[in-house]
């Protein structure tokens, strides 16, 4: 059964998690980046898939706020040290003031 069938049954969100993993890494990336999901979302799904890619197109699209939550939930603080300066934020994102512990 072809998972194209299934796309009259699912809302898009589900649908393009579906498609990407099931389908080639290439052709998930193309859909995802090419749907009408939100920006987040696509961000989101790309991690799923290949991170470099995620963070690329995080990156272009000014997601700062979704990178730095990946960043520090990842451990990674000085990639969100360097976000901070890179881009000189005149605020905190509200995820450092929100992380439940």
């Amino acid at each position: 059964m072809s998972v194209d069938i299934l796309k009259d049954y699912l809302d898009e969100d589900d649908y393009i998690e579906l498609l990407s993993k099931t389908k080639s890494k290439e052709e998930s990336i193309k859909r995802i980046i090419n749907s009408g999901l939100s920006r987040s979302k696509k961000f989101e799904l790309l991690l799923s898939i290949d991170k470099d890619e995620a963070i690329k197109y995080a990156t272009k699209n000014r997601l700062y706020n979704d990178l730095i939550k990946y960043y520090y939930f990842a451990n990674e603080y000085d990639k969100v040290v360097e976000l901070f300066r890179k881009y000189k934020f005149r605020y905190i994102p509200n995820i450092i003031y929100d992380v439940n512990y």
